[in-house]
Parts: structure tokens; sequence; C-alpha cells
């Protein structure tokens, strides 16, 4: 920047010779610099100082990863309260609700169910040229009433594993438990008609 004070006239005067020739309309002002004792040395200085007040300013905007950098004139941001916890009753014990008994899940399962909707299933047993035996199960009720309808020439011969009255010249069964179980048969003599006789079940 300085080249020292020898030849400064001539330069300063080749300077303005070049300025108007290039713009000749240019209006050019010269002054007279003084330079003070130990100018440079302060120069570099406040040069030093302002880069530094630069890399400040740069390192105070950066944010690393995952954090957050705040400036002194900055108000920090309230933190959030955490949502209190729900206190348990003195003797220790959760709030739970009490579970409420359904009947035939939680309830008395000792015992199957005596009432209710009653079904029944038919199991063929063995058969003969005129007759053919019947296996039925009922379910949903331990108290039934079974109701077997045959239809004619069909006849019942003979049954097992429960209480059972004939009528109609045995073509009306009628079966109650006998302490067997759920399961009874009979005998059909057919006549030459094998279907299955008409089957009911109520509860007793």
């Amino acid at each position: 920047m300085f080249a020292g004070a020898s030849g400064a006239t001539t330069r300063l005067s080749a300077l303005i010779d070049k300025i108007t020739n290039t713009a000749p309309v240019a209006g050019v002002f010269v002054a007279t610099i003084v330079p003070l004792s130990g100018a440079e040395t302060q120069v570099r200085v406040q040069r030093g100082a302002a880069r530094h007040r630069r890399r400040q300013g740069r390192r105070r905007q950066t944010r690393p990863p995952g954090r957050h950098v705040w400036r002194a004139d900055a108000e920090r941001p309230r933190r959030r309260r955490a949502p209190e916890r729900r206190r348990l009753p003195q003797d220790g014990r959760r709030l739970v609700p009490r579970l409420q008994a359904v009947p035939g899940s939680l309830g008395d399962v000792s015992a199957p169910p005596t009432g209710g909707a009653c079904t029944t299933t038919y199991t063929p047993g063995n058969q003969w040229s005129d007759r053919f035996n019947l296996t039925v199960t009922g379910t949903g009720t331990t108290a039934w009433v079974v109701t077997v309808n045959a239809t004619a020439p069909q006849t019942f011969q003979n049954s097992w594993s429960a209480a059972v009255t004939l009528t109609d010249n045995n073509r009306t069964l009628t079966a109650r438990p006998d302490g067997s179980g759920n399961s009874f048969g009979f005998t059909v003599l057919h006549g030459g008609n094998r279907n299955w006789p008409a089957i009911s079940c109520r509860p007793a």
C-alpha cells in the first residue's frame, strides 16, 4: 500500500494525468496525508481484531447436529413440564375396576347348565336287512325331552341309555335322561322305508 516518500510527487502527478485522460469529466481531489508513528502496527492490530470478531460470529451461528446454540440476548424457551403421575390410593392398591362375572365363562363351571336350547345329532349304527340302529346325542342342557316320530311302515323295536316311552303303535318315541349321559339309541324296523325318523328336542 505504501511505496515510500521517495518519488511521491512524480507518482501522484502521473496518477492524476492517467485519471483525467481516462475520465475527462471526473473530479480529482488531492489531500496530504500525514502518517502517524506506529500507524502500520495499529492497522494490523485492527485488522486482526476484525478477523477475530468475524470468526466468533461464524462460530456462534454454527449449530452442531442435535444441539442448540443460543445467543446471550435471545430468550431461552421454557421447558415443558412433565405430566403429573397419578398417585395411588393410600392403601397402595391400584384403581382397577372390578370384573363382573359372565355367565358360562367366569361363573361356576363345576357343572354344565341345566337350561337353555336343546339340539340333537344323529349317528348311524349297525344296519340289517330289516332294521337299523341310530344313536342320538343331545347338547345344550342336561335335562331334555327328545321326541322321535317314525313314518309308517316304520316302528321302534327297542332302545337303550334313556328312559323311553312308546306311543302311536310304537311309531312315537319319547326319551328322557336316565343318568347314563346325553346319548341314547334305538332300533328302527324300517319295513322298506330306510329314511331316518324326524326328531325334536326341548329342555325339560
